[in-house]
Parts: C-alpha cells; sequence; structure tokens
C-alpha cells in the first residue's frame, strides 16, 4: 500500500486506513529480511558445502597416502621376503655343492680304499665290512683282524 492511497477522514487520516498501511509496510519489512535470510542461509549453505567438499578431499588425499604408505611398506616387506627366500636358496645351494663335494670325496676314498683292501672282505655290506653288527647295531671287530696300521680304509669316517 503506498502513501497516496490512505483514506482521508475529517481530521485526517483514517484509522483503519492507517493500521492496514503499517501492516503493508510489515508485511513488505518481513518479505525483504525473509527474503535476505533466505538468501543468507543459502549461502551459509553453500559455504557449509564447500567446506564439507573441501574436508572430504583433504581427507580422501590423507587416504590415499596412507594406502600409498602401506602399499610401499608391504612392498618393502615383500622385497624383503624376496631377499630372504634368495639368501636361503643360496644357502641350501652352497650346502648341497658341499655335501656333494665331500659325497664325491668320500665315494673317491672307498673307490681308492677298495682297490687296496683284500678282496675276502670286501663281501657283504660294505658299511659293516666284516662281521654282522652286534646289538645295539654297532659291527663287532674280531681281535684276529689285521691291526689298523695295516688296513688304512678302516681310518675313514663317514658323513
Amino acid at each position: 500500500m503506498k502513501m497516496d492511497e490512505l483514506k482521508r477522514g475529517f481530521w485526517g487520516y483514517k484509522k483503519d486506513s492507517v493500521y492496514r498501511y503499517i501492516v503493508s509496510m510489515e508485511e513488505d519489512a518481513s518479505a525483504r529480511v525473509a527474503e535476505k535470510e533466505a538468501r543468507l542461509e543459502k549461502l551459509e549453505a553453500q559455504k557449509h558445502a564447500e567446506h564439507i567438499k573441501a574436508e572430504s578431499r583433504r581427507r580422501e588425499r590423507q587416504v590415499q597416502e596412507e594406502i600409498a604408505m602401506s602399499v610401499q611398506r608391504k612392498t618393502k616387506q615383500v622385497d624383503n621376503y624376496l631377499e630372504q627366500i634368495r639368501m636361503f636358496r643360496e644357502t641350501v645351494q652352497a650346502m648341497l655343492k658341499e655335501f656333494d663335494e665331500r659325497a664325491e670325496e668320500a665315494e673317491r676314498s672307498l673307490t681308492q680304499l677298495r682297490s687296496q683292501a683284500p678282496s675276502a672282505e670286501l663281501e657283504g655290506d660294505p658299511l659293516t665290512l666284516g662281521d654282522a653288527p652286534a646289538a645295539g647295531g654297532r659291527a663287532q671287530r674280531k681281535a684276529e683282524q689285521v691291526p689298523q696300521e695295516e688296513e688304512p680304509w678302516k681310518k675313514i669316517s663317514f658323513i
């Protein structure tokens, strides 16, 4: 309502016309305030949404960094395991090579000793070299056998 729309009476403006004018002005002011409040709420909601998005991006980067660090730790751990496996394989290969060399050496020594030993005593089990095992699984030696100095093949220790 506008000021020129107010009705005039004998002594001035009519009371109900002034009242309607004031109510109209209050409604306009309230509408403007409500509109401003709505814009402010919308602006605050946008700021809050931007803040949430920024926080979400920050957390995403943080999680990605944690995942990358975890992957890096696991990769190092796997590399460490691979190195341990490689070292174990090398150790086992070295042990097997040494064992094979010792076995070949023992075989050569046994072959050499066999050629030096009398042929009658080599019959039967080559490990017992003579008598059958006694109780307890040990080879029993007889007193009438030739002394050890004459039989060097009896001095060899087996692996």
